[in-house]
């Protein structure tokens, strides 16, 4: 498994519309790739919105569905890129050695 983490900052006033983005663009999009096993969206408010995403996935090649050819490109949607600040164009990925999760 592996654990995608993606970050952006956006203007506080901004931040609504682009978690409205994620919910109705950002998550089908994530749900139609096979290897998806689900993603949780962070924010912290300050000065700027700072968000961290951590999406999951089956493996590097299960994301080339989503991204193409090159599994290491971000997935940012044009109305996604329209309401933030700045974001990372690079994902990093990490391998999961241990998941403990309560649901």
């Amino acid at each position: 498994m592996i654990a995608r983490t993606w970050t952006a900052q956006a203007r506080p006033d901004r931040l609504n519309k682009y978690l409205s983005g994620v919910e109705e663009t950002v998550l089908p999009g994530l749900r139609a790739v096979s290897g998806y096993h689900g993603a949780t969206f962070l924010v912290r408010e300050s000065e700027t919105a700072e968000i961290l995403v951590i999406t999951w996935w089956e493996s590097e090649e299960t994301l080339v569905d989503l991204v193409g050819a090159d599994a290491e490109a971000a997935y940012v949607p044009d109305e996604i890129a329209r309401t933030v600040l700045r974001y990372d164009t690079r994902p990093s990925h990490y391998a999961v050695r241990i998941a403990d999760r309560r649901t």
